[in-house]
């Protein structure tokens, strides 16, 4: 049935149409419903199946697999992470075998004695402290990785150089003095022959108070800086050979000096000197200062000078009478050539360095000339046979020289 003509007709759809200008304060806007009518819901637009909607944007619209606009440098990125990544594991397992093969080859060089044949060896022998400390991290770097075969090489190094190292930082404390001992201090100081101030040394000269004092390096610059000072002017007994260049060397005591002798040995001055620091006992003394073994010439003399102890040692030890070497060996313990001199002494006895007899740890007496890099190297030493007790071991402290001080305490046991 037909609506009535008169009958109202319902609204049609509003069209759509740019929004209009805001109305005025206070007015209410027009809606086109009573005020009391609720807002219609809004309508939600549907898409026919197959047809893209009208408000679409270039990711919507893309190819299918078509990375989104704006993420393809991320994405790229990411992507590039893992290869860096194992570039980076690959050049540090590089590096971890390039240090540890090279380190085990200096193990097996110094094993092989290579120090006895290619001088330039000596230097790494004489660095052992420090040299094969790479060691550590490549073998901790190893194990975190699962890397067995470059740890057992590591390891093989690491123990080598706990094995040659530890005994000299051992901790521990210097002997005691046997009762009725003649007690002595010794200093021995290399001055560095073209040190203006060689006469700082003063200082510390009349601090330690010592016997016997040894100078090493002893030309006339350094000579003349130390009796500007008077410091040696309670010395009573006394050889001072001062030369121009880097051997000359003096001994100066508060006990008596006899059978002095000043022999040549591969051209160069050595020092040696009966000492009686009580009128029944007496020990022969060595002053030592070989040549630094720079290259193949001086190598060869500073093997003869180490050989040309090590037998004069052994002769007077084996009279019976007590020894004691001072000096600079430019040696350390890692050298074969010092190793055999300390074997050296009656019915194998041998010669006990005070360091290692103090337990006096890292105490490295040279260079101080190296900038900000620290004194490394020991390569002062004060040795001595068993009739010696060692009392007391102290390194001084720099004074111009590339040497530091050593102040040694020494107790000769009665009956000797």
């Amino acid at each position: 049935m037909l609506p009535p003509t008169d009958a109202p007709c319902p609204p049609e759809p509003r069209a759509h149409s740019e929004p209009s200008s805001p109305p005025a304060p206070g007015s209410q806007p027009d809606t086109g419903r009573p005020p009391d009518a609720r807002p219609a819901e809004p309508a939600i637009a549907t898409t026919p199946a197959g047809t893209a909607p009208e408000d679409t944007s270039p990711e919507d619209t893309a190819p299918a697999g078509a990375a989104p606009t704006g993420t393809t440098g991320e994405s790229g990125t990411r992507a590039a992470r893992p290869g860096r990544l194992r570039t980076a594991r690959r050049a540090v397992l590089a590096l971890g075998w390039a240090l540890g093969g090279g380190l085990a080859l200096l193990v097996l060089g110094r094993l092989a004695h290579l120090d006895d044949h290619l001088w330039f060896y000596i230097g790494v022998d004489a660095y052992t402290p420090v040299v094969f400390l790479p060691a550590y991290p490549v073998l901790a770097a190893a194990l975190a990785r699962r890397r067995w075969a470059l740890g057992a090489l590591a390891a093989a190094v690491v123990a080598a150089h706990v094995a040659w190292v530890a005994p000299g930082l051992w901790p521990g404390s210097p002997e005691r003095a046997p009762a009725g001992a003649t007690r002595l201090r010794l200093m021995t100081a290399n001055l560095e022959y073209n040190n203006p101030t060689a006469g700082a040394l003063a200082g510390q000269i009349r601090a330690a108070s010592p016997d016997l004092l040894l100078l090493e390096e002893l030309s006339p610059l350094t000579l003349s800086g130390l009796q500007h000072t008077g410091v040696l002017a309670g010395y009573r007994y006394r050889m001072l050979l001062p030369e121009p260049g880097a051997f000359g060397a003096g001994v100066l005591s508060r006990f008596p000096l006899t059978d002095v002798a000043q022999p040549r040995v591969a051209g160069l001055l050595s020092l040696r000197a009966t000492v009686h620091p009580r009128p029944a006992a007496a020990f022969r003394l060595f002053v030592v200062h070989t040549p630094a073994p720079r290259d193949g010439h001086a190598t060869s003399r500073w093997r003869a000078q180490l050989a040309d102890l090590r037998r004069e040692t052994a002769a007077t030890a084996a009279t019976g009478m007590p020894v004691v070497l001072a000096g600079d060996f430019n040696a350390t313990e890692d050298h074969r050539g010092l190793r055999r001199l300390l074997a050296a002494g009656p019915n194998g006895a041998g010669l006990r360095d005070a360091h290692d007899v103090a337990h006096a740890g890292w105490t490295p007496t040279w260079s101080t000339s190296s900038g900000p890099v620290p004194p490394l190297v020991r390569i002062d030493h004060v040795l001595s046979t068993r009739q010696f007790a060692v009392t007391g071991y102290r390194v001084g402290s720099a004074y111009g020289s590339d040497h530091l001080p050593l102040q040694v305490d020494l107790a000769l046991r009665p009956g000797r």
